[in-house]
């Protein structure tokens, strides 16, 4: 087992240790150290006098390639719980479309209330250069909109595949796409390089316990994380509040793994609040299971009813991609060649990490560092598709009953369809998909949906703690959704017969046109969705939304649950609409600014 650091103890390792810091309470209780907890477990703690603990039901797992090693995203693409288990580590945010959903929650959770707070969480490093002598322009910035001193190392990549800037420069120069400046800037639409959470002085990610754990870890003597830490309830308190509200006194958790169940539950009691940033699958679950949700539902289960909430666990959104992937010509390589099992390949990859990975170049530093943003406007080809594309976006219900659109989130995407992008393009530098020749060297372009329309749920299926909740997203089940996916897919094949990208591309390899020819409407593609080609970019929001009660709102603007004002959720689950951008950042903002409320909400606490 590795070494135990100072500040971290193992439920399951350090049991005695764990028992007797649980002999005193603690003013906050924070059940999840991932992107949002870490943060608050950093901001709160910074008074020597408010003590913190974190539970975390994966283990802490420093120095793994996988996670660090910006070139292997994607390495990690299984159902896991894991203590620093972040993926792509994009740092991307979308001005207009955070406008529009701090209108949805009528809230300063919007892009000007949050960009203090995206500025406070990073430090941006602008590139001297990028990629090799002429190779192309450094990117340009705001810095009105840029951190330069905060926790989370940003930056562009050093380095961009040839191939990787052919789609740049094919989009740009050969589809006429506009060149987005700078993707954090505000304005999202076009292409553009992206930067990520990527620490440029040793070329690997910067996760949230790398920015806000690690640094003060051994030094604040009032934060603790248990790891190994299976939060199963909310305790709550006997008596309610002077308003007749739920009082939450802390939570009960077990260790993680099969035999946790065979142990005595702890219980780690809290002064002050409890907050989840468990994430958009296990708040929920944890909601439920301390009874509160829809009293059907919790009622099947032999649930008692402590508040009820029946939106918790609904109106789950996510990001659907498909992707196309290609045959690179010789000699052009990617990381292919360097994945492979055979023991020739791990010769390589070594070479490749001692060449050009420890000298901070070559394709192990990029994850995604090019994407683009597509309107409609941008994505359809004729006036005839547009007028289809705008139609079905106006569609109330979606293909079954489960998933008709609340009419405002319908009439927030609807108004603002001309003006926010509705396709991502992100090129990958390996294959996505089965290839007839595995010895080959390929990449993938992905096309994503930003504004899904379908809605799904998670809910649990039992009162099992150990069991994972029930998730049906409803992928697909809203005819927007099929349609742009469709579209998008349509038009990486048009971007992959451009001069600049017909240069470096043999054929395509998956799905090719065997499976889905070339005149494939959308019915062609449906189909080949249908059969499981498609893939969640892991953004999954909305199942604890941060809406009025009486609309199926699960927390207030001040991010506190509705019946129990001293527990609040601080992560995407409280996005009561999906972000056209990837997430990340955005929830290290939203953290960074529950954090101050917090503070700002007890008496006598310093400003942070």
């Amino acid at each position: 087992m590795d070494e135990q650091r100072d500040g971290i103890l193992d439920a399951i390792a350090d049991k005695t240790a764990v028992l007797e810091a649980l002999k005193h309470d603690f003013d906050f209780v924070v059940v999840g150290g991932g992107t949002a907890g870490l943060v608050l477990a950093n901001r709160l703690s910074k008074d020597p006098s408010t003590s913190v603990l974190v539970l975390e039901a994966g283990k802490d797992q420093p120095l793994d390639d996988k996670i660090d090693i910006p070139g292997l995203s994607g390495g990690l693409q299984a159902p896991i719980r894991e203590f620093r288990s972040e993926f792509y580590g994009m740092a991307e945010g979308n001005g207009g479309r955070l406008r529009r959903l701090g209108a949805v929650g009528k809230s300063r959770m919007n892009w000007e209330g949050l960009l203090p707070y995206f500025k406070k969480s990073e430090t941006y490093h602008q590139p001297d250069h990028l990629g090799a002598a002429g190779q192309h322009a450094v990117p340009e910035y705001d810095p009105v909109v840029h951190g330069n001193k905060g926790p989370l190392q940003a930056s562009v990549p050093p380095y961009l595949s040839p191939h990787i800037q052919g789609v740049f420069a094919a989009l740009r120069d050969d589809m006429g796409i506009r060149e987005c400046p700078d993707l954090n800037g505000g304005n999202i639409l076009g292409v553009g390089y992206c930067p990520s959470s990527i620490d440029p002085t040793n070329s690997t990610r910067c996760t949230s316990a790398d920015a806000y754990l690690d640094p003060i870890l051994a030094g604040r003597e009032n934060l603790l994380v248990i790891t190994g830490a299976l939060a199963t309830k909310i305790i709550w308190a006997e008596n309610r509040d002077e308003n007749g509200e739920m009082v939450a006194a802390g939570v009960e958790f077990l260790q993680t793994g099969k035999d946790g169940a065979n142990t005595k539950p702890f219980r780690a009691m809290a002064t002050k609040e409890v907050i989840l940033s468990a994430g958009s699958i296990a708040s929920p679950q944890l909601l439920e299971l301390s009874g509160v949700g829809d009293s059907r539902h919790l009622q099947e289960f032999g649930i008692e009813t402590v508040i009820d909430l029946p939106g918790v666990g609904e109106n789950l959104q996510d990001h659907l991609s498909t992707s196309i992937t290609f045959t690179l010509k010789s000699p052009l390589k990617s990381m292919d060649d360097y994945r492979r099992s055979s023991t020739p390949a791990a010769g390589l990859f070594h070479k490749l990490v001692d060449d050009q990975y420890n000298r901070h170049h070559g394709m192990l530093t990029q994850a995604a560092p090019v994407l683009a943003f597509l309107t409609p406007e941008m994505l359809l080809e004729t006036d005839e598709e547009r007028e289809i594309g705008s139609g079905m976006l106006d569609l109330q219900a979606g293909n079954n009953g489960d998933t008709d659109l609340d009419p405002e989130q319908r009439a927030v995407i609807y108004q603002n369809k001309d003006r926010s992008p509705m396709i991502e393009l992100c090129p990958l530098n390996f294959k996505m998909g089965p290839v007839a020749d595995p010895d080959s060297s390929h990449f993938g372009i992905m096309a994503a949906v930003l504004h899904p329309m379908s809605r799904g749920w998670i809910h649990i299926h039992s009162s099992d703690p150990y069991l994972p909740p029930a998730i049906q997203p409803n992928y697909l089940s809203h005819p927007s959704d099929i349609y742009y996916l469709a579209k998008g897919a349509e038009f990486i094949r048009s971007l992959a017969q451009t001069p600049t990208l017909a240069a470096v591309i043999s054929e395509e390899a998956s799905p090719g046109l065997a499976r889905v020819p070339e005149d494939s409407k959308e019915k062609g593609w449906y189909d080949y969705f249908r059969k499981g080609n498609v893939l969640t970019v892991h953004h999954p929001v909305g199942t604890c939304a941060m809406l009025p009660r009486s609309k199926n709102g699960v927390v207030s603007p001040e991010l506190r649950l509705y019946g129990a004002p001293n527990v609040r959720i601080v992560d995407a689950s409280i996005f009561p609409l999906q972000i056209a951008a990837h997430t990340q950042a955005t929830v290290y903002a939203v953290a960074e600014k529950a954090a101050a409320m917090i503070i700002r909400s007890w008496p006598g606490s310093p400003s942070q």
